[in-house]
């Protein structure tokens, strides 16, 4: 695990420094829409990085019974939902096309979907775990 942390942060650093050089150094009035695409790619990575770690180090300190395995696919899973509404939300402010209905229903959609995630697989209370009818 100590492995795994290393060479993520070492991997989110990179994408962090490269997010700084595309601020720095791509002009976005001359850029087109690769420049767009290179900023906000960039910026997801980054954020998608920096929120597994942070989300990893919270499910081993609330959830140490789960398997590390268990830990990174969920880790990495919801910082994905994070960073994606985070930079859906950013491209929609850049557009002017943020308001906070379309804003709340961006949420509410990755909420249900990671409810429906969190949920498959597990037996549901009111399923029959012995037959009965013998």
């Amino acid at each position: 695990m100590k492995l795994y942390f290393s060479l993520f942060g070492i991997a989110t650093l990179v994408c962090w420094l490269a997010w700084f050089f595309v601020i720095n150094t791509v002009d976005p009035l001359k850029a087109g829409w690769f420049g767009f695409f290179i900023f906000y790619f960039s910026l997801f990575l980054s954020l998608m990085g920096t929120l597994t770690l942070v989300i990893l180090m919270g499910r081993r300190k609330w959830r140490p019974q789960d398997l590390p395995w268990t830990q990174i696919v969920v880790s990495l899973r919801q910082s994905i939902w994070l960073a994606s509404a985070s930079v859906i939300g950013l491209y929609f402010l850049s557009k002017n096309m943020l308001r906070w209905w379309n804003g709340l229903l961006l949420v509410l959609v990755i909420l249900t979907v990671e409810a429906i995630l969190q949920t498959k697989g597990k037996p549901s209370k009111y399923t029959r775990t012995k037959n009965f009818d013998s």
